[in-house]
């Protein structure tokens, strides 16, 4: 069986190549997308990370300042302090 060739009409080469670039782009975004993707993900990696940290800092704080409110109770005993002014007041008991 003889193969006989056919010529493509003007308008039907270029509606192929048309679905050929939008191939081309359509792919291409999708490939910038996940870069971009690729990118924010490494970002909330890095977030995460320092809300971590923190948190862990947080605690230490807290610690600390367990050990300094202890430590000042056992000195003056229950009241406030007024950071501004450094003065320390007791607790009255009634």
């Amino acid at each position: 069986m003889e193969q006989t060739e056919i010529k493509l009409s003007t308008e039907e080469i270029a509606e192929l190549s048309d679905l050929r670039n939008a191939y081309g782009e359509i792919t291409a975004r999708i490939g910038r997308l996940n870069l971009d993707k690729y990118a924010i993900e490494d970002s909330l990696a890095d977030i995460e990370s320092n809300i971590e940290q923190s948190k862990v800092m947080y605690k230490e704080t807290i610690k600390k300042e367990q050990i300094l409110v202890q430590t000042l109770n056992e000195k003056y005993g229950q009241g406030r302090i007024d950071l501004e002014s450094g003065i320390f007041t007791p607790d009255t008991k009634s």
